[in-house]
């Protein structure tokens, strides 16, 4: 089993999301029509990739209501769950380069830890693991 070094484990992840997100996004929506900020939002699509299910904001709901609390709070430290159609807005209305923060933190992170010497780098900036076969 792979030991997974603690600055890679879910809570500095989301801590680095938050504080990036937080410092680097310009959020230049009107202030009196937002209900749901950007680093919410950021760490509300996180979520759903880290537990791999489409339908996660709709459950996460369902727990709320049902006994008040739900993994997006505890584990994420979002206060308010976005719908899909809010998410899908707010992430198409930001620019993408905004998140190169994100990105450059991780890599620098799997750099630091030496998890990408098994990686190699092609065309495009893909990342492929070096025992992988390419037809």
């Amino acid at each position: 089993m792979i030991k997974i070094k603690k600055h890679l484990s879910l809570k500095p992840l989301v801590a680095a999301f938050k504080k990036i997100i937080g410092r680097s996004y310009q959020d230049d929506r009107r202030k009196n029509s937002v209900n749901y900020n950007v680093v919410d939002t950021v760490l509300s699509v996180l979520a759903c990739m880290f537990y791999k299910a489409g339908s996660l904001l709709r459950y996460q709901r369902v727990l709320e209501k049902k006994i008040h609390r739900n993994n997006l709070k505890s584990q994420f430290g979002v206060d308010t769950i976005p719908s899909d159609n809010q998410i899908r807005s707010i992430i198409a209305s930001t620019k993408p380069e905004q998140y190169a923060p994100i990105f450059k933190h991780c890599h620098n992170a799997l750099q630091r830890a030496k998890y990408l010497k098994k990686f190699v780098i092609v065309q495009w900036g893909i990342i492929i693991h070096y025992k992988a076969h390419i037809d």
